[in-house]
């Protein structure tokens, strides 16, 4: 979701909370999942939504911390750049598209992986079972 930080009254500060409560919102949902898991079991119609539930959770959390302009891992790390930098790297949010793109049909094998690694933490987390073997 494009966020304008000029109606931020500290730019910094506001746009880590806004990448945070995205992150922070695909965990709890998650943790429902999870916890729907845990009390019903993986049996059953229900189990099969809660499954599928947490495993689209977990990924988007997993997808969203990857330091792709235009996601929150990128968000996360611009702070930290030097100024030039930064700037270059923001300004290529703008090609999101085009990244994913770049991603799912050249570097899918080795960038997936580290989305799978950061799902599976949040499926332990939320249901203590690996979302992806």
């Amino acid at each position: 979701m494009p966020v304008d930080p000029s109606y931020f009254k500290d730019p910094r500060r506001d746009q880590a909370y806004v990448v945070l409560a995205g992150l922070l919102a695909n965990i709890a949902l998650a943790i429902l999942g999870g916890l729907v898991i845990r009390a019903v079991g993986v049996t059953g119609e229900l189990g099969t939504f809660a499954f599928a539930w947490l495993v689209v959770n977990a990924y988007m959390f997993g997808f969203q911390l990857m330091p792709v302009p235009g996601f929150d891992g990128a968000k996360l790390l611009a702070p930290f750049l030097p100024p030039r930098p930064r700037e270059v790297f923001v300004n290529l949010e703008q090609y999101l598209v085009l990244f994913v793109l770049v991603i799912f049909f050249i570097l899918a094998g080795p960038l997936l992986s580290i989305v799978n690694a950061f799902a599976n933490v949040a499926c332990n987390l939320a249901a203590g079972v690996d979302c992806f073997g």
